[in-house]
């Protein structure tokens, strides 16, 4: 029916997936979806009741990250973290900081690992600024 979409997502960051990225790119459209650590987030993360101090720090700190991912010639922009990972926040305020922290060591620290597998120290390093 022509009130019908069919949309897909594909993560680009699984490059044993390129085959078939090549296959859907040449049969389907594609709109780029990026990180967005700007204002719908932080409104988001405002009305849920998360400080203002986190929400700043949180933004800025995963700006950089992706940056620095972005810039690194074996990963580049499609490497970049997305702002999902903090859609959820507990609904308790006081709990936030400590919401924050799980994330960043449980998810995030687990995936820089997996970007900069030959490089350690990178990945460490990087953690170590989101968690600072």
């Amino acid at each position: 029916p022509a009130n019908l979409y069919v949309i897909g997502t594909l993560n680009l960051a699984d490059r044993s997936l390129s085959p078939l990225d090549y296959a859907l790119r040449r049969r389907f459209a594609f709109v780029a979806l990026e990180p967005q650590f700007g204002p719908p987030l932080q409104q988001l993360l405002t009305t849920r009741q998360v400080p203002a101090a986190l929400i700043e720090r949180l933004c800025t700190r995963m700006a950089a990250l992706n940056q620095a991912i972005a810039d690194d010639p074996e990963l580049g922009p499609d490497f970049e973290i997305g702002h999902s990972y903090f859609c959820q926040p507990p609904p308790d305020s006081t709990q936030a900081a400590a919401w924050l922290r799980l994330i960043m060591e449980q998810e995030i620290g687990p995936l820089l690992a997996d970007y900069w597998r030959e490089q350690p120290t990178t990945a460490a390093a990087q953690l170590r600024k989101l968690l600072a």
